[in-house]
């Protein structure tokens, strides 16, 4: 995978991706453009990559104003840059997560920008995504729902998904699945592996958030699975990661493979030695 090289000698390394339907690449960056060494990854394993549009804080509530108050013209002008950035670094995507207060002006041109955006991701990507993070309300409130609901619908409604925040309970799993209708598997239920709040499951439990979540046919949203290496250390980490995903191996389907030859090199795409012919 470090087609470019690694700092360290023991990197974390994520070889998973039978499991994994689409990978965000998420930083508190504004704009957030996947490494390329993880978009390889990801789509040697057809597995599509998305980036991170985010904004947060006072600095994010006045690039708002500037950018979503400002009208067609402006919001048009973010959502073509944005589609040209993944369309030049041949990523999949974004994931739009706006954690910061809006005015009446900027709320109200948010779902036309979401749907601008998707359009042209569309265009300019085959097979382009964009899907929403549960943040801001429709009245322009900074508020996590944990759910879909009347209240972000109108986002859900302009895009690809929406990635819920992740201190639900089970009644919103149902009023989530009530309100989904047909689109059930664009909703992806948030899943803090660090267990963040008052969540159900993380770490080695985290399979108890995944059992909930499949009962009412919903797609799941890992967040964070870095914690094996982060939390447990490098010691034994391969060990560590064949456990937490094996864990969850019931609740995740996986890829099949569609065509013949197969061909592989048994490397996790990291370590200190070059094999050729297995020697």
């Amino acid at each position: 995978r470090f087609i470019q090289g690694s700092a360290t000698r023991n990197p974390y390394v994520f070889y998973h991706w039978r499991y994994i339907d689409i990978f965000v690449y998420f930083s508190h960056h504004t704009v957030t453009i996947p490494p390329v060494v993880w978009t390889n990854a990801a789509h040697r394993n057809s597995v599509p990559v998305l980036g991170t549009f985010i904004t947060e804080w006072e600095d994010g509530g006045k690039l708002c104003e500037a950018f979503l108050a400002g009208g067609e013209e402006a919001y048009g002008a973010v959502a073509e840059q944005l589609a040209r950035i993944a369309q030049h670094f041949r990523f999949d995507g974004w994931l739009v997560n706006i954690e910061n207060t809006l005015s009446a002006a900027a709320v109200a041109n948010l779902p036309l920008f979401l749907r601008d955006l998707t359009a042209r991701v569309h265009r300019a990507v085959p097979g382009g995504l964009v899907i929403w993070y549960d943040s801001v309300l429709k009245d322009g409130t900074l508020k996590w729902q944990n759910e879909l609901n009347d209240e972000n619908r109108v986002f859900f409604d302009a895009c690809d998904g929406l990635f819920t925040n992740y201190n639900w309970k089970e009644e919103q799993l149902a009023r989530t699945q009530r309100l989904a209708g047909p689109r059930l598997n664009d909703v992806y239920v948030g899943v803090d592996v660090f267990a963040r709040g008052d969540v159900i499951g993380g770490g080695f439990d985290t399979a108890k958030s995944l059992r909930l979540i499949r009962q009412y046919g919903l797609s799941a949203a890992i967040f964070a699975p870095g914690w094996v290496y982060e939390h447990l250390g490098k010691e034994n980490f391969l060990q560590n990661e064949n456990r937490f995903w094996g864990l969850l191996a019931e609740y995740l389907p996986t890829h099949s493979i569609c065509t013949l030859p197969l061909t592989t090199s048994f490397s996790l795409g990291m370590g200190t030695s070059t094999f050729l012919d297995g020697k």
